[in-house]
C-alpha cells in the first residue's frame, strides 16, 4: 500500500515537474507555426481569408500578419443604380445637408470588418422625418482600429472617399433593416460634397452617376436637389 502511494506521489510529482515543459513546448509550437505562415506569403493570405470570415476577424488576421494589417478595397456597386436626384430623392429615407462634428472607428460584424462613424449636424433638411440642427449618426465603410495588444487593422475604400469633418455635404441616406444608423444611398451615389470655392463634387465615380458633374456650381445644384425633392413631398 506504501509503495502504490509513494509511485502515486512520485507520479504527480513528475507530471507538475513537466506540466511547464509541456506549456512552453506547445507555447513555441504555436509560435513556430505563426512563423511559417508569417514566411508562406500563400498560407499567410489563406489564414487571414479565413480570419476575416470568424468573430474577431480583423484582430486576428492583423496578429497573423505580424501585428499589422493594411487592405485596400473597391466598393462594390449594386444592380440598381441611383444615378439621378430624382432616384435618390424617390427612395431615400432622408435627405439632407449636413455637416460632419465627429468621427470614430469602429468594428462590425461582429469584429469582421471596419466601419467609420460620423455624427452629422444637419444644416438643412431637405426631405424625410429630419429636422434643422437634428445630428444624424452615419456609418461609411472602411477606417483604421489599434487593438490593446496594439496590433493594427485599416481598410481603405479606394472608390469611395471619407467625410470630412467640418466639410458641407448633400447627403441622402437610408436606414437598412439590420441597422439604426444611416448609411448613404447607393454608397458613394448618395454623396455630394459642396465645396469652399462653391462648386460640387459627387462622391460617386462619372460613370456611376449622372446627378451632378464635377465642379458643378453647388448652388445651381442645391436647387436641383430641392426641386426633386419637393416633387417627392407633393406626391400622395
Amino acid at each position: 500500500m506504501k509503495n502504490i502511494r509513494l509511485h502515486s506521489i512520485i507520479a504527480v510529482v513528475v507530471l507538475a515537474t513537466l506540466l511547464p515543459t509541456i506549456r512552453a513546448q506547445s507555447a513555441q509550437s504555436s509560435q513556430d507555426q505563426g512563423a511559417q505562415v508569417s514566411q508562406d506569403p500563400k498560407q499567410r493570405r489563406i489564414a487571414i481569408r479565413e480570419a476575416m470570415t470568424k468573430q474577431d476577424g480583423m484582430h486576428q488576421a492583423a496578429k497573423i500578419n505580424g501585428g499589422n494589417l493594411y487592405l485596400s478595397q473597391f466598393y462594390s456597386y449594386g444592380w440598381f443604380l441611383f444615378q439621378t436626384l430624382e432616384s435618390l430623392a424617390e427612395t431615400a429615407d432622408i435627405g439632407i445637408v449636413g455637416t460632419p462634428i465627429s468621427c470614430e472607428y469602429k468594428l462590425a460584424d461582429n469584429g469582421s470588418s471596419i466601419i467609420t462613424e460620423y455624427k452629422v449636424k444637419v444644416e438643412e433638411a431637405i426631405q424625410g422625418k429630419v429636422r434643422y440642427e437634428d445630428v444624424v449618426t452615419v456609418d461609411l465603410p472602411g477606417g483604421r482600429i489599434v487593438f490593446n495588444d496594439g496590433a493594427v487593422a485599416e481598410v481603405e475604400m479606394a472608390n469611395f472617399p471619407r467625410l470630412i469633418v467640418g466639410r458641407s455635404y448633400v447627403l441622402y441616406l437610408t436606414v437598412p433593416k439590420t441597422l439604426t444608423t444611416y448609411q448613404p444611398l447607393g454608397g458613394p451615389e448618395g454623396i455630394f460634397e459642396l465645396k469652399t470655392d462653391g462648386k460640387v463634387l459627387p462622391f460617386a465615380t462619372p460613370q456611376f452617376t449622372s446627378a451632378a458633374k464635377k465642379d458643378d456650381d453647388a448652388q445651381d445644384f442645391l436647387g436641383r436637389v430641392r426641386i426633386a425633392s419637393g416633387r417627392q413631398k407633393r406626391q400622395p
